[in-house]
């Protein structure tokens, strides 16, 4: 599907569900099968972002996000962390080579390519009011270039994030 089908079929949809099993069916066309999107912020300038909200869709392998949760990580998950800080996509790759992870962030990294989360990619989307919401791609294959692919996923979330808005 390309992107101006995924335009068009977006805006007949307003539904959430359908809007991110729109979003995943084309990501799955580029090699990044597993998606996470939701809200890092809301409207409250007093919340912080490490306290994600309830409302973020993720179709990451269950026992990933099992481990996940139980274990806080998006306390120290690095890419959590980095994307309050950029204002442009990012490689989960690079993290490590851009920034000196401590060993609790690259834990979460090793972890999560142990759970199938080989290569991925997020997207900042930022909301008028200062909300910040993520898309964050991950693909379950060795040899997926993300790097390649990163413009398409960029435009896929800013698009989706313009027509659900948030």
């Amino acid at each position: 599907m390309d992107l101006f089908c995924f335009i068009e079929c977006a805006k007949q949809s307003r539904s959430p569900e359908v809007l991110f099993n729109l979003l995943v069916s084309c990501s799955s066309e580029q090699g990044f099968s597993q998606v996470a999107y939701g809200a890092l912020t809301d409207a409250e300038p007093t919340r912080r972002p490490e306290y994600l909200p309830a409302a973020v869709t993720v179709n990451f392998p269950s026992a990933w996000c099992e481990r996940y949760a139980e274990r806080r990580y998006n306390a120290i998950d690095p890419v959590v962390r980095r994307t309050t800080m950029q204002s442009a996509p990012f490689l989960w790759d690079q993290l490590a080579h851009k920034y000196q992870l401590q060993p609790g962030e690259m834990r979460v990294l090793n972890e999560a390519k142990e759970a199938g989360l080989k290569h991925g990619l997020t997207v900042p989307l930022f909301g008028p009011f200062g909300q910040l919401s993520v898309a964050s791609f991950a693909s379950r294959f060795d040899d997926v270039d993300p790097e390649y692919r990163l413009s398409r996923l960029n435009a896929l979330a800013c698009r989706n994030r313009a027509v659900i808005g948030g």
